[in-house]
């Protein structure tokens, strides 16, 4: 999946750093938001959203919520949360899955190259 873009809206640095490792060794193009005030206005070039809930200011599930109202490509939660009411109200939301912190880089993979190869959630809505 060569030069796919995808945004990573994460407050933990580290594990940005971590994941934007992983995914450009896969040639992925990975574009960073750290606080919802960073996250750009213009995505229609991103393929791929990966959403922390516990974010600064606005929390995922809102900003999941705002996202919902204008564009169509996959939303991945990831959180420390793991309770069934909030894995429930993310993918409610709109989010294509709920991935629960600690987790693999390799299953992270694997969940965005399958949501990515689906081909038919991209744009705006």
């Amino acid at each position: 999946m060569p030069n796919i873009p995808l945004l990573i809206i994460e407050d933990d640095r580290d594990l940005v750093d971590m994941q934007e490792m992983l995914l450009e060794n896969k040639e992925i193009t990975v574009l960073k938001a750290y606080r919802s005030d960073e996250i750009p206005n213009d995505l229609s070039g991103v393929d791929l959203i990966l959403l922390d809930i516990n974010l600064p200011r606005n929390n995922g599930f809102e900003i999941c919520r705002q996202l919902r109202e204008r564009w169509l490509m996959p939303i991945l939660f990831l959180s420390a949360r793991s309770n069934e009411e909030h894995k429930i109200k993310g993918l409610m939301l709109g989010g294509e899955d709920y991935i629960t912190k600690p987790f693999s880089l390799d299953e992270l993979y694997a969940r965005i190259y399958t949501n990515l190869t689906r081909g038919d959630r991209k744009g705006q809505a």
